[in-house]
C-alpha cells in the first residue's frame, strides 16, 4: 500500500512544480489556483490515508526522519508483499462493452444538448453496453 502513497506524493510534487512554473510563465490566477487545489487534494489524500492506515506500528519510534519515512511509506515491513507480488485475480474476457457504454454515455450527453433524436439511440447503446458488461463471466 505504500507504493500507492508514494505515487500520490510524486504526483502532488509534480503538480506543485508545474503550478509554480505555470504561474511564473502565465501570471494567470485561475489555472494556478486550480493546480494548487489539485496538489492540496492529493496531499490531503495522503495525510488522511496514512492517518487511517492499519500499519502505524513503526511511526512512533525512531528519529524524526525515520518517522517521516514511515509516514510516507519508505519504511515498509519486509514481510509485506509488494503491489505486484499478489497473485492475479479473475480477469474478465475481452469485450466491447466498455467502449459501447462510453459511446452511449457520450451520445446520451449530446442528446441532452441537441435533442432526443441523438439521446434515444445513445440511451439504447448505453444500456446495451451496461448489460453486456454485467453479464457473468463464462470460463468454459
Amino acid at each position: 500500500m505504500a507504493e500507492e502513497f508514494r505515487l500520490f506524493l510524486r504526483t502532488a510534487a509534480y503538480i506543485v512544480i508545474a503550478g509554480v512554473a505555470y504561474w511564473v510563465v502565465s501570471l494567470e490566477p485561475s489555472g494556478t489556483v486550480l493546480l494548487a487545489a489539485l496538489a492540496a487534494a492529493l496531499l490531503a489524500f495522503i495525510l488522511v490515508g496514512r492517518a487511517f492506515s492499519h500499519d502505524r506500528s513503526s511511526m512512533g519510534t525512531g528519529s524524526l526522519l525515520a518517522r517521516a519515512n514511515a509516514f510516507i511509506g519508505f519504511a515498509d515491513r519486509p514481510d509485506e508483499p509488494g503491489p505486484m507480488e499478489n497473485p492475479p485475480g479473475l480477469v474478465p474476457l475481452a469485450s466491447a462493452s466498455p467502449i459501447l457504454s462510453a459511446g452511449g454515455a457520450v451520445l446520451l450527453g449530446l442528446g441532452l444538448v441537441l435533442g432526443p433524436w441523438i439521446g434515444v439511440p445513445g440511451l439504447i447503446v448505453l444500456l446495451t453496453g451496461i448489460l453486456g458488461w454485467l453479464q457473468p463471466l463464462d470460463r468454459t
